[in-house]
């Protein structure tokens, strides 16, 4: 990238392609993503069970299994692992979606959508509604490869795909609401762009100073190795 692509895609606010370019550097610049990761492991995420009682207190008798079922969730959960994974994200992207999974020997598992085709444009029940593109499903030609990846996807994802190929005309009609008991959206801003995009154009800066600085260091050795060989020794001879 260029700091000039950079630098318009900051003025667009085009959040696609700063996610690319956040990737990106993620993979090329040490540093980059050493502050990712740190800002994303600050906190150790350590959470607290507070019982709060609804209803009558004819209830308080299942207290016990309401008691351990939750334990039970937070157990195979991993919630100090899987929040500091989406917090990584939500720092590099700019947006973390995701789907909440129960999987059939009960643990818990937080599997990543693609956020290219996922948004969230209002609250449902207080969480952040997600809608799906069923389109992503038809960027796989291969009839196999398409099946393998929808057998890779909660079961609510090929009921909502064939609703949208029964029935695909229509204003946004490839747009799926998912499950707001399962799916999960976590971002720090609306507008979803990654966290430090600001700092992109220095990141380009550092990247030019580091291949002048070699080529300055490189010059040096050259001059130390030129002034290094032994002329002074060497016999000269004229005809």
């Amino acid at each position: 990238y260029t700091i000039d692509q950079i630098n318009t895609a900051l003025q667009n606010k085009d959040v696609d392609t700063l996610r690319e370019i956040s990737k990106y550097f993620y993979v090329v610049s040490g540093e980059y993503r050493r502050m990712v990761d740190y800002m994303a492991n600050i906190h150790k995420y350590r959470n607290m069970v507070t019982p709060v009682m609804i209803g009558e207190r004819s209830e308080m008798d299942k207290f016990d299994k309401y008691h351990t079922d939750v334990m039970d969730y937070m157990a195979k959960a991993y919630i100090e692992e899987t929040c500091s994974f989406i917090t990584g994200i939500v720092i590099r992207d700019g947006v973390f979606y995701g789907y909440e999974r129960i999987m059939s020997d009960g643990s818990v598992v937080m599997q990543e959508l693609p956020s290219k085709y996922c948004r969230s444009r209002y609250y449902v029940d207080g969480v952040w509604g997600i809608e799906f593109d069923m389109k992503f499903f038809d960027t796989f030609r291969n009839a196999e490869q398409k099946l393998k990846i929808l057998n890779a996807m909660p079961e609510e994802f090929l009921t909502l795909y064939n609703e949208y190929k029964a029935n695909p005309s229509g204003s946004d009609a490839n747009w799926k609401m998912l499950s707001h008991e399962f799916a999960r959206c976590h971002k720090f801003e609306n507008s979803e762009a990654p966290f430090f995009c600001a700092v992109f154009p220095e990141l380009i800066d550092l990247s030019d100073y580091k291949q002048m600085n070699k080529l300055q260091n490189k010059m040096d050795l050259y001059t130390v190795v030129v002034q290094k060989l032994p002329f002074d020794n060497c016999l000269l001879y004229t005809s």
